[in-house]
This record gives structure tokens, sequence and C-alpha cells, in this order.
């Protein structure tokens, strides 16, 4: 009788491991108790098989309480909110005192609640049905009787069970031995080497330099420089910023680089860096450096791992990477200066790159399909903010908006940037000093003075506004106000050639 029933135990496992991907958590050295985790289930996460021969009803109380107990503390170990238990006992006959009152309610213990279920061999087949509905596993095709059940057939099964696992494990293990890291150790190269450059002509932290090697300049890109989304990502400003960045590198990238391979690395690594200093340029005005958004997009990369396969992911790298992203970004929120637009932008985009590259062995037309259309949208939508929303409202974004398209002579379009820039709350003098210059280049000269006079209005002190007021007095004709203007510029900054220059040409009139 025994054999026969460890057949039918053993069969229900296999049916749940091999068909319905239920996970071997654990098993006892006897294999009399099994632990299973589900692949989907809304009401446990764990099941608890045991089969063993009970006589009296109080064991299965006692079993109960203590199964509560190590399974609360596991809970608490891996800091779960609750933790649902299936508890199913197999069993040749039924204790021979009254027990079902002892798993008619659900056991709890802290957060850990435990819900038994008892099968014997005589009544096994009756609550099939409720066994489904519990384990959310369909066992219609289970037929007991199709094998002779004896000792071998049961160690024939567990062995289909066992072998089934390990096939399960080296494809798992599969996942992450795709490549071996190259480009990891290229762009760790690559950065180090651009820093002593950077240390070389000027410092790292020096703007001009970190501008003139490349760094993320609004001015520039709306002037047309777009290599600058990519060329950031070898730069870092301080030794210290290096060093973060490098380690980061390492650790992520040679993970990331074994899981996807090397090329689908390389292609996730630029997209992420594009898009991170994209991101920057559309919410952020200042200069900025570094390879922060390519390394978030490596942990976006991962992250869609936990898409792929969600059980895989939270069973492997999961709970470290989930940890690590949120706080490296709760960092850059309580940090100064920190550039957390590209470091989002570069998370997205690295997500965004592995849903279009994909896992090797894992490729799906259809996610692939909108992986690239959610990465154009994407794109272009920050592009579009960065272009024509940001500088509608903010003032940085405004004043370099503006800047580039007056260095193209496109001065009417900068007007307009210009004039709705000076409505904003956070407007700075600036803009409107800038919108007087475009005015005057409109040859709209009493706005020009207008703005000017503007200018001086809210800072006394700012020397260009007399200058080119000066400029506009000497085209008029008025000498007089043209030399009271320079005047007011020589006495602020008294060693600018340029005024200099005006004030002796209007000396010689």
């Amino acid at each position: 009788m025994g054999t026969q029933l460890d057949f039918i135990f053993w069969k229900i496992l296999r049916s749940l491991v091999v068909e319905h991907n239920y996970r071997l958590i654990n098993i006892s050295g006897d294999h009399s108790e099994v632990w299973l985790e589900p692949f989907r289930n809304k009401y446990f996460q764990l099941v608890r098989f045991v089969r063993k021969d009970i006589d009296w009803g109080n064991w299965i109380s006692q079993d109960i309480e203590h199964t509560a107990h190590i399974f609360e503390t596991i809970r608490k170990q891996s800091m779960r909110r609750d933790l649902n238990i299936l508890n199913i006992y197999v069993t040749t006959f039924p204790p021979v005192d009254d027990w079902e009152f002892r798993i008619k309610e659900p056991f709890a213990h802290g957060k850990t609640v435990v819900k038994t279920m008892l099968l014997d061999q005589e009544h096994i087949m009756e609550k099939t049905g409720d066994l489904e509905d519990a384990l959310s596993a369909s066992l219609k095709k289970l037929d007991y009787a199709a094998e002779e059940s004896n000792f071998e057939s049961v160690e024939r099964i567990k062995e289909e069970i066992f072998s089934y696992i390990k096939r399960q494990e080296r494809l798992e293990r599969s996942f992450f031995e795709n490549g071996r890291p190259f480009f990891t150790y290229v762009f760790l190269t690559a950065q180090i080497v651009m820093f002593f450059l950077l240390e070389w002509y000027g410092g790292s932290t020096n703007s001009d330099t970190l501008i003139k090697f490349g760094a993320k300049y609004n001015p520039a890109i709306y002037d047309g420089e777009w290599w600058r989304f990519f060329s950031p990502i070898l730069l870092h400003i301080g030794f210290l910023h290096l060093i973060m960045n490098s380690l980061a590198l390492y650790y992520i990238g040679m993970t990331v680089e074994k899981m996807y391979g090397s090329i689908r690395f390389l292609l996730i690594y630029l997209f992420a860096g594009f898009t991170g200093s994209l991101a920057s340029f559309a919410f952020s005005p200042f200069l900025s450096a570094g390879a922060s958004g390519a390394i978030f997009g490596l942990f976006g990369a991962l992250l869609f791992l936990g898409v792929l396969n969600p059980k895989l992911f939270f069973r492997t790298i999961g709970p470290n990477i989930l940890i690590v992203v949120l706080i490296n970004l709760m960092l850059g929120w309580a940090i100064p200066n920190v550039d957390n637009a590209g470091h989002i932008g570069g998370l997205i985009g690295g997500f965004l790159a592995a849903f279009v590259l994909q896992i090797p062995r894992m490729s799906k037309f259809f996610t692939r399909a909108v992986g690239i259309i959610l990465s154009i949208i994407f794109v272009f939508g920050l592009g579009y903010y960065g272009y024509e929303i940001a500088p509608k409202r903010n003032s940085e974004m405004a004043l370099a908006r503006a800047q580039a398209l007056i260095e193209n002579n496109e001065f009417q379009k900068a007007s307009e940037v210009l004039s709705e820039a000076k409505e904003l709350d956070d407007a700075k003098v600036e803009i409107i000093y800038l919108l007087a210059y475009t005015e005057y280049r409109l040859n709209n000269v009493a706005s020009s003075i207008e703005y000017l006079n503007n200018v001086l209005e809210k800072d006394p002190t700012f020397h260009q506004a007399y200058y080119v007021l000066s400029l506009i007095y000497a085209e008029q004709n008025d000498v007089v106000k043209a030399q009271e203007a320079i005047d007011k510029a020589l006495k602020l900054d008294p060693g600018k050639a340029e005024y200099q220059q005006l004030k002796q040409q209007l000396d010689n009139l």
C-alpha cells in the first residue's frame, strides 16, 4: 500500500515541477518532505508536501506549529511582508482519533499563515479537484494506473524530477554565460586615459577643458554639436568621480557583458549613454560629464531580466540590483550637483536597449518590435522636449538656446525664444540683455534701448548694457549720450579693451 501512495506522491510532484514550473526549494534527506515554489499562484508563495503515515491528530497540530515557526523565521530573514504556506500531508490512512478540526482553519504565526490539507490513499482521487484549486495547477493528466507502482517506478520518477531540475539549473546559468568581458575593459581603459588627458590639458574640473573635450554643454548642442550626446561617456569630473564610475563599470559591466554578449553590451552601453546625455540636455542646463548614464543603463538591462523572467531575476541578481539602483537614485536626489536626469535617462535607455536586443536564446519578435517603438518614442520625446519645450520653461535653457541661435545669426528665432523666457518666474537679467541685443540686430532700436534700460533698472552694475547703449547712441549720432554710457561701462569694468577702444573713438569725434 505504501509503495502505491509513494508512487502517487511523486507523480504529483513530477507534474508540478515539470509541467507547471514549480521550483524545488528544499527536500529532506529521506525525501519525505518537499518544499515547492509555485510559478504562479495568487494564494500561496510556498507549498510543503509531507509523505508520512500519521497515526494521531496531535502530531498534526505540533507539526503545523513547528512549520509555521520555521517559515515565520524565513519570512523575517527575507524581509517579506507576509507569507502564505500550503501544507499538504499525504498519508496511507488518516489518524485514528479526531483530526479534522485541527486543519479546518489556517494557522497563523506572526505574518505567516499555514493552510493544511490531508490526503489519504482512499480519498486522494476524490480530493484531486480541491488539490488542483489550491495549487492552481491541473492534475487531470495524471494516470496513477498507467504504470506499475513499485520501488523501481518511484525511483524512476524521482530521477526524472532531479534530471529536469539539473537541466533547468544549467539553462539558468547559461543566461549569465553568453560572452566574455571585452568592451568593459575597453571603456574602463578609455575613461582612465581620457581622465589623464583632461588633467594634462587643464584639469578634469576645469569647465573650459571639459567643454573642449566634449562634455555635455547645452549651448554647443543647440549649435549642432550632436556628438556631445556620446562624448561625455568617457569624461569624468575629478578623481573621485572616475573611481566611483570605474568600480561600478567593472562589476556591473562584467555581469551585463557576460549575460548579453559583447556586441549587445556595446550597443546597450552606447545607447544608454546617449539617452542619459539626452535626458540631461532636456532637463538640466548645467555642464555635465561621466559614464553614470551608461552605467545606469547597465542596471536597466539587468532589470529587463526581471520583466523577462521575474522568478529567475528575484532568485539571483534581482534583490541586490534593486537595492543598488534605489540607493544611487536617492543619493542623486540628496547630494547637490548630481545629474539625476542623466541617471534616469540612462536607466530607461538601457532597459529599452535590452528590450530591443534581448538576451541570447530568448529572442521574441513581438518583444523586439515593442522595444523599438518605445525607444523611438523615448528618444524623440526627449529631443523635442529639450529643443522646443525646455527653453520655454527654464531660463537657463532659454539662454543656451538663444545663444546658439544668435551665433547662427538667427536673430528672429532668438528674439522669439527670449521674449517667452523673460516672462518666466526664474527669468534672469541676462535674458533681457540678450533680447535687447537681438532687437538691436533686427534694427528694432527703440525696443533695444527700452530693454537695455530695463536691464540697468534691475542691475545697475550690468556694464555690458551700457556698452551696447553707447553703440546705439553713437550710431544715432548722439555723442553725448554715447559718451555717458561708455563712461559708466568703463567705471564698472575699466580694463575692458572694447570699452576703451569705443571711448577713444567717441573722444575723437
